[in-house]
Order: C-alpha cells, then structure tokens, then sequence
C-alpha cells in the first residue's frame, strides 16, 4: 500500500511525540482517521468540535508539548475557532487540522465549502492549505514549527483528496520540531538587575505562568531577599498554598495582602508575566520585568528595566549577584496581613456561620479538604472562579496539577469538563492517569451546563463515571449542585 499525504502527517506527529488527535469524525477527515488508526496515536472521539480545540489546548498547556486537534469541512471545523482562542491566548502549541472539500469543487458553492484559511486567520500564527503532494511535506514542518516557535495555534486545511493522494517526499529536520527551549538573560541584564534589587529596601515578587519550572529558585530568592511572592491568576499553582513565602494573589481575585505589598514595595519583579490588570500594578517606584517574550515587557505598568529570559536559568543567575537582605520588617508586615486574610477567610468558611444557608466559601472549603489530595477542580466560568479564588487546589496538591485550573478568557468561558478531559490523557499512559485523578469536582452555571452537557459522555467513554451536571448560579443562597467525575 502506497503512502498516502495523510500517512505522511500522522507519521511526523508521532516522531514528535503526539499521543493524541481530539477530533470529531466527518467524511473529508477519512483518510486522516485510517491513517491514525494505522499508527500509535490515539483518536479521542469528542462530541462537539469547540471541545476537543479546549481539549488540547489544555494538553499543551499542562505538558508543553504539541497538541492536536480536528475538524471536518464546514461547520466541523468552524466549530474549533472558539476553543483555539484558548490556545491563542494562554501561548500553547497547538495543531488544527481542518478537513475540506476535494479541490475540484471549490469555487463552485458547493454544499459546506468555507474558507478555512481566511477563518483561522485571526487565532492562528500560520494557516495555510495543503494543496498539493508535493507541497504536504514543507508545510507541515512549517506549521509544527510555527506552533512551537510563537507558542500558539498553527492550522492547516486538508483537502480529501490531497490528504487521500499519494505522498511526494517527505518531512525533513523533524529533530527540529521541538519546544522552545530556556533563554537565560545577558549578564549585563543581570546586572542591572541585580543593582536595582541591591538599591531597594522592600522587594517583591511577582510570578507568572513562565515561573512553573522555576519554584526552587523562587524560594532561595525570597528567602536571600527577604522577598514574599505574589502570583498572577495562572501562576497560582506554582506554590501550595500555604507556603510561607505565598502571599496570594493580586486583583479583584487576589489577597489584600499580595495587593498591598504590590503597591508599597520600593522594587516589584515581574517574572513570567503579562498580568493585564494595569490597574491592580503600581504607577510610582521601580518596576523591573523578566519575560521570554520581548513585547509583553513593559505594556502593563511603568518599568524601568526590561530584561529577555527564562525564569528559571535568569533567577539562578540573579541570585548569584544580588547581596542578601538581613530587614525583616516588610516581610513580617506582609507575612501578619496575610494570617489575617486566612482567619477572615476561615470564618467565612465556617458551616455554622448561618443557619438557614450553605455559603459558597463552605462549599469551596469542604471540596478542597486536604484529605481529598488527589482531587481538582474545574471552573467553567469567571463568576465561579471568584466564588473559589481561595479554594486553591494548589493548596493540598503539587504543581504537576496545574493545569487543573484553567483561566476565563475574555474570548469564552470555562471549560471544566473538557479541561478534565485533556488533563486525565495528558501523561499519554492511562494506568497513571487513574491513579493521579480519583475525582474532579466541576462548577458549572446554567449557561455552561447548557453548552458543555456532551462532555460528560466524553469523559464516560474513558473509564470515568460523571454525575448529571447542575447549577445553582440563581437564587439568594447561591448553592452550587455537585458534579463528581470519578473512576468507574
């Protein structure tokens, strides 16, 4: 048997590691399917398109690998857009794959024929057409290493008939098709920095997403500087939660005392992060940033020092430089403020504060008890991320679950279940999945019960048991209903 354009795709994704394809079957996706059910990637069937793009996004997110996904012409994979823009917007590698018409009917307004490159345009950094064999091997390189080189989305449409055609050549360099890898910082950067920390009386860190690899280091640095850490909403988990050196939050979602020590520091580091909210950061003293990305330093609040890097290997080099910090009296300020919130926070957990209802600080307590160590929690939507901004499941489990909490984005929603989804599949092995997952317990409000009620029966398909999901988003009590995803 020859082998086909598709055979040539699927083989390169497995070079790389690809797991997984979350996809919904349609008729221009054959040969596609028949070349994975030939290879060693799994097809995770899904029961709404938007569900298996979240689905991935989330699998790149918690592993930083390439994720895949798949549309099949028309409406299938118009379907995708909306979960790419999770993918878009969080800078995970993603592949979309959009099935499409033969060639020879385009142009002629045949049934379903859409644009797929002009739609995908906006959510991905390269979207192209494969249309010819000899074409196929060029541009899925280019499309892989796009999605890997900008940390984002990446489509490519699949004509049937050129996917179902005989392959001419094939993909060269695939050893290049691999994750970005950690930018350490100039010295003379490290420098600067390390005057400008040296300069400062009170110092606080900032972490970010970019910071997940960087915990160890985290902690030598607070604790040579005397320096509490702060987090974004993606950051959160980098920490458990009751570690001392973990102030919380910033924001509306944040701690009084992380807002605070933000804005009365002399010297805020911004590691790994592109915290949006200008509004919560400060407009006086010294603002210092480290980021990988060039064009997030500085767009968020006045900053006197922009520096290129890696948290990881930019902190170990920082520590070297910076001279240790013997005053105590901001941090045991932040430090006392903090145990105040954590009292304030506990009272309003309390089951005996009223009588007559049960208050969604109760709920969120009693769901993350830390003798349910091997649980998550999936918000589906901001209003519930709120209701359990302190629920931090960070708090009893390690930053391996990180991806147990997803972000709402201004694009959409929460996407609890197919977060759940993703994240069992996400070590590629399911005896470990089972065991590292026993239960989730997924919020979800009347409006997202509404649009993500068929991933229940995706999650059944894979062994798990999941309750009817249930809302309580109306009423004076605010009640959220239980759904409990478990083992069967």
């Amino acid at each position: 048997m020859s082998r086909t354009v598709a055979d040539l795709l699927v083989g390169v994704l497995e070079q790389i590691g690809v797991k997984h394809i979350f996809a919904l079957i349609g008729d221009s996706l054959n040969p596609l399917a028949d070349a994975i059910r030939r290879s060693r990637i799994e097809w995770i069937g899904v029961r709404h398109e938007e569900g298996a793009a979240l689905a991935a996004a989330g699998q790149a997110k918690l592993t930083g690998q390439l994720a895949v996904c798949a549309g099949t012409t028309g409406p299938g994979s118009n379907h995708l857009v909306a979960g790419l823009y999770e993918a878009s917007r969080d800078h995970a590698p993603v592949l979309a794959l959009s099935g499409d018409m033969p060639r020879k009917l385009h142009g002629i307004d045949f049934i379903q024929t859409t644009e797929p490159d002009l739609l995908f345009r906006d959510v991905s950094l390269y979207t192209e057409t494969v249309s010819s064999p000899a074409q196929a091997p060029t541009v899925i390189h280019q499309a892989i290493a796009a999605a890997y080189a900008g940390r984002g989305v990446a489509h490519l449409t699949l004509p049937q008939d050129v996917i179902a055609a005989k392959a001419e050549g094939a993909v060269s360099s695939v050893a290049t098709l691999r994750p970005r890898p950690e930018l350490a910082a100039r010295e003379v950067d490290i420098v600067k920095m390390a005057r400008l920390v040296d300069q400062a009386g009170s110092v606080v860190i900032m972490c970010g997403a970019g910071c997940h690899a960087a915990a160890d280091v985290l902690r030598a640095l607070s604790d040579w500087l005397k320096a509490p850490l702060v987090h974004s909403v993606k950051g959160k988990d980098i920490m458990p939660y009751d570690d001392p050196r973990w102030m919380g939050g910033v924001g509306m979602i944040g701690t009084k005392a992380a807002c605070n020590a933000v804005m009365h520091c002399d010297t805020l580091l911004m590691v790994g992060t592109d915290y949006p909210y200008s509004n919560f950061l400060p407009t006086k003293g010294t603002v210092v940033q480290l980021d990988e990305r060039p064009q997030a330093l500085g767009r968020r609040a006045p900053t006197v020092l922009g520096v290129v890097g890696s948290a990881r290997p930019s902190l170990k080099l920082l520590l070297d430089r910076v001279a240790p910090k013997d005053d105590t009296s901001f941090w045991d300020k932040v430090t006392k403020e903090r145990r105040r919130w954590d009292e304030m926070l506990d009272k309003q957990a309390d089951p005996a504060r009223s009588k007559e209802r049960i208050h969604p600080q109760a709920v969120a307590r009693a769901v993350s008890d830390p003798r349910q160590a091997q649980r998550g929690l999936h918000p589906r939507h901001g209003s519930e991320h709120t209701l359990v901004r302190q629920l931090d499941p960070a708090k009893w489990i390690t930053a391996d679950y990180r991806f147990l909490q997803q972000r709402c984005r201004g694009h959409g929603a929460w996407s609890g279940q197919r977060v759940a989804s993703a994240r069992s599949l996400a070590p590629g092995d399911r005896s470990v999945r089972r065991w590292r997952i026993e239960h989730a317990y997924v919020r979800i409000s009347d409006r997202g019960a509404s649009q993500a009620a068929g991933e229940g029966g995706d999650l059944q398909q894979f062994g798990f048991r999941a309750d009817p999901v249930g809302s309580g988003s109306r009423g004076p009590a605010s009640v959220p209903a239980r759904n409990r995803i478990s083992q069967s």
